[in-house]
C-alpha cells in the first residue's frame, strides 16, 4: 500500500487461501498463524510471540479470550456474540478491571 507521496505504507503476504500471512508497517513484521480461517496467534519478525487468543466454537471472531503484553483479556459477549466488554485478570491478586460498564437491557451470555 503506498502513499500518494510514493512511501511505502504497509506491505502484506498472503497464502493460497488468501490468508493474510505478513504485514510489515512502519518497520515492523508481523505474522499470522491460524488454524483455518481463525487467527490464532501473531509474532514479530524474530519469531517471538505477540499475541494469542482462545476462540469459542461458532464463529470465525469469536473471542474468548486474547492474551497481549503478558496480561489476559476475557471478552463479555452479548446476546448475539457481539462483544460489550472484556476484563483483565490481575495477577496481584487486586479485583479484576472490567472495561465497561455492564448494561441491564444487554445480558451476557454464561
Amino acid at each position: 500500500m503506498n502513499h500518494p507521496a510514493g512511501a511505502t505504507l504497509a506491505a502484506f503476504a498472503y497464502d493460497a487461501p488468501g490468508r493474510r500471512v505478513q504485514q510489515v508497517r512502519d518497520g515492523r513484521t508481523t505474522r499470522f498463524c491460524y488454524d483455518g480461517q481463525r487467527v490464532l496467534a501473531e509474532y514479530d519478525g524474530a519469531g517471538a510471540l505477540l499475541r494469542y487468543s482462545v476462540d469459542g466454537p461458532t464463529y470465525v471472531d469469536e473471542h474468548l479470550l486474547i492474551h497481549e503484553h503478558g496480561r489476559d483479556f476475557f471478552y463479555l459477549l452479548a446476546a448475539l456474540h457481539s462483544r460489550i466488554a472484556f476484563v483483565i485478570l490481575r495477577t496481584d491478586g487486586s479485583p479484576p478491571v472490567a472495561s465497561a460498564p455492564v448494561s441491564r437491557r444487554r445480558p451476557f451470555l454464561w
